[in-house]
């Protein structure tokens, strides 16, 4: 009778781990904590799990690859707290990145409570249903301005961006086409909807992946749709001219100093500015780093325009993951992000042959981090750290069916 109850209660645990990570990608979008709420019952599951020896850490050698590339990237971020002049005042930014503290627990977990790529795939497509129809209903209801996003403008056009790629990346023959039809729609009106340059540039950028890549007629259409849809719409050509219009402006006046007031701190500037600023602030503390969140006061001081230098102070990153990160972390900094996304890169594009679609789906992934951290910093942002976390477990400790 005990044997008998104690099944029970692992069927009963297994079903509701499996409905949790089935849910996660339909929570994130639809109420602003509710992502963290998923992830956080898988996480305190897994501990369960493991002080019961019910699950074994690293089974899975990608679990073990996981820890590794996390831990160093959570104690990179402790250390440059510490670096830092405001030093403990900034502990409590700490709980941004306890995700990837966690991650080993999460990546175990899932790894043990598998749900099957068609089973999240379909959970993906239907959160971009569910958010699409939201946007869309407020788009012909409200101003632009007064749009719920549920997130952030920043973040959410990015996500449906990334689920979107994943989606197309894993079309297969016996999918339900009608909620794939529906979900692609959607997730390309919410992209033009949002004005977001960088969804548009990720998925231009995501159609040479899939025309290289993929041989079936179908995604050549998806490719065709794609781009008619993203060059159709006259904010993305205009912001792209616009920003064009000041790249080309700025490097043949080679400073920003007497342009006209219109043009001088558009947003393209600034952020030009800053990346040169922020380069050579890298180089003063070119170990460890400025300190976390330390990164524009050093930049704005090789800012020779008093109004510009004015504007890059009051920012708290400086418009690019990379770049953030060499100056509040320096050379370790830098090593540890480079481990976080080079890592899983290599085990995917190994793995690639005999596990396809997860290889080419956690690629996606690593790409659209790449791709949005040349304008922000993305993985300092707790919404993007638990889906990082999430997805790479997932893709990574996935085997073929």
């Amino acid at each position: 009778m005990l044997q008998i109850t104690d099944n029970f209660r692992n069927i009963n645990l297994d079903s509701v781990v499996k409905v949790l990570i089935f849910l996660f990608p339909l929570s994130l979008l639809t109420y602003k904590s509710l992502g963290d709420i998923v992830l956080f019952f898988i996480f305190i599951i897994g501990l369960y799990e493991l002080a019961t020896k019910k699950i074994h850490l690293f089974i899975n050698k990608n679990v073990l690859a996981i820890a590794f590339i996390t831990l160093v990237y959570f104690f990179n971020i402790i250390l440059s707290i510490f670096m830092s002049e405001k030093g403990h005042d900034l502990l409590h930014f700490a709980a941004r990145e306890l995700y990837f503290l966690f991650a080993v627990f999460i990546a175990a977990t899932i790894n043990s409570h598998r749900i099957g790529l068609d089973t999240m795939i379909m959970s993906i497509r239907l959160s971009i249903v569910v958010f699409g129809l939201y946007i869309v209903y407020q788009f012909f209801s409200v101003r632009f301005g007064q749009i719920e996003w549920v997130i952030s403008l920043g973040t959410s056009p990015l996500i449906i961006t990334l689920f979107f790629a994943i989606s197309i990346c894993n079309v297969k023959v016996k999918d339900r086409f009608f909620l794939l039809y529906i979900s692609s729609a959607l997730a390309l009106s919410v992209i033009i909807i949002s004005q977001e340059r960088m969804a548009f540039l990720a998925m231009l950028l995501f159609s040479l992946l899939f025309a290289f890549v993929y041989k079936d007629k179908r995604i050549y259409v998806y490719i065709f749709a794609m781009l008619v849809s993203i060059l159709a719409s006259t904010d993305f050509r205009d912001r792209m001219v616009m920003a064009y219009d000041s790249v080309t402006e700025y490097s043949v006046n080679n400073n920003i100093v007497n342009k006209a007031k219109n043009a001088t701190y558009s947003t393209t500037f600034q952020r030009i500015e800053m990346y040169k600023s922020g380069l050579q602030a890298a180089k003063d503390s070119i170990i460890f780093g400025h300190g976390y969140r330390n990164t524009n006061e050093p930049a704005s001081e090789y800012v020779s325009d008093p109004v510009l230098k004015e504007i890059i102070s009051k920012y708290n990153h400086l418009h690019n993951l990379f770049l953030n990160t060499m100056v509040y972390g320096g050379v370790f900094g830098m090593l540890s992000l480079l481990l976080l996304l080079l890592v899983p890169t290599v085990i995917f594009v190994k793995q690639r042959r005999e596990n396809k679609d997860y290889a080419y789906s956690g690629i996606i992934l690593i790409s659209s981090y790449c791709i949005f951290g040349l304008t922000g910093t993305i993985l300092g942002d707790v919404f993007f750290n638990s889906v990082f976390v999430f997805f790479l477990s997932f893709f990574l400790t996935g085997k073929p069916n």
